[in-house]
């Protein structure tokens, strides 16, 4: 069996456990409503990070050099985590699958677009998510400059298709096998 079949036979699985849960739990005089496409939406703003080509420093201890994490990082990731904790608000990290939307505001068009994403992503972990292997999808990232009075800075949005550790409900497996469908 493909993979593919495996998907359909899953999906068709699910849906129809998803309609019977519904027959039962649905009392006559209530309608039903479907949830929201995201459990979570959060938009979050900071300053640029540094690119990836400079974030870690080599050093010589030994035989082998050691790559460490430069300062400029270190401060830049110390205010990203103090902005995700405040944002966050002790709720729970968020779990898979994540969908994010990066727009980065620099101050020159000749700034590197994928250089920031990596440290981006991963000074979340632990902090907004459990680890940035929990994104699925990056929808975009867009490079714009910053405004005349306005700070380099990027801006973050984070959709979560559900709020806890519970494994994936039907509804949403069902949207993905729909658009899934329309692609083919």
């Amino acid at each position: 069996m493909t993979l593919e079949e495996l998907a359909a036979l899953r999906v068709n699985q699910l849906e129809a456990k998803f309609r019977a849960e519904k027959k039962a739990y649905r009392p006559p005089t209530m309608q039903f409503t479907p949830a929201p496409h995201f459990a979570i939406e959060w938009t979050i703003q900071l300053p640029i990070p540094p690119s990836v080509n400079d974030w870690k420093t080599p050093i010589v201890r030994g035989p082998k050099p050691t790559m460490i994490l430069t300062k400029a990082y270190r401060d830049w990731r110390e205010k990203a985590h103090a902005a995700f904790d405040a944002f966050k608000v002790n709720g729970p990290l968020l779990r898979g699958p994540l969908e994010i939307a990066v727009t980065f505001r620099f101050a020159t068009i000749a700034s590197d677009i994928d250089g920031p994403l990596k440290p981006l992503l991963d000074a979340a972990n632990g902090h907004l998510w459990v680890d940035d292997s929990h994104v699925c999808r990056i929808a975009s990232v867009e490079k714009l400059l910053a405004g005349p009075n306005e700070a380099p800075h990027v801006v973050l949005n984070v959709r979560s298709y559900r709020s806890g550790g519970e494994d994936w409900d039907a509804e949403i497996v069902k949207r993905l096998a729909k658009s899934k469908r329309k692609a083919t």
